[in-house]
């Protein structure tokens, strides 16, 4: 899970679309990214890796219901890393899955 990163100034598009580009080539499964930025770092995840899962949402609410959903399919343990700002309140999200369990 990805949140807007804060305090980018007039760099922000690129440099979430480099994020983006960058976590791409890493061995995940899945990209979900919420916020402002997302559709650019979602963009650029998919140029980069075709066969990435990668989706954008503009809402927490939403992110939440898909993941807890795609870990409910998991046959396995899975593990989510969770950045962004403190003002992408990425918290809520965590404090959810672990409610959620």
């Amino acid at each position: 899970m990805l949140g807007d990163i804060g305090e980018l100034g007039d760099a922000a598009v690129m440099q979430h679309a480099q994020l983006g580009h960058d976590i791409a080539q890493m061995p995940i499964d899945a990209l979900l990214a919420v916020g402002q930025y997302a559709p650019a770092t979602i963009g650029a995840a998919q140029a980069t890796c075709a066969a990435l899962y990668a989706q954008a949402y503009s809402d927490k609410a939403s992110l939440l219901a898909e993941l807890q959903a795609w870990i409910a399919a998991q046959d396995s343990a899975v593990c989510v890393l969770v950045k962004g700002s403190r003002s992408a309140t990425m918290e809520t999200l965590c404090e959810a899955l672990l409610e959620a369990r």
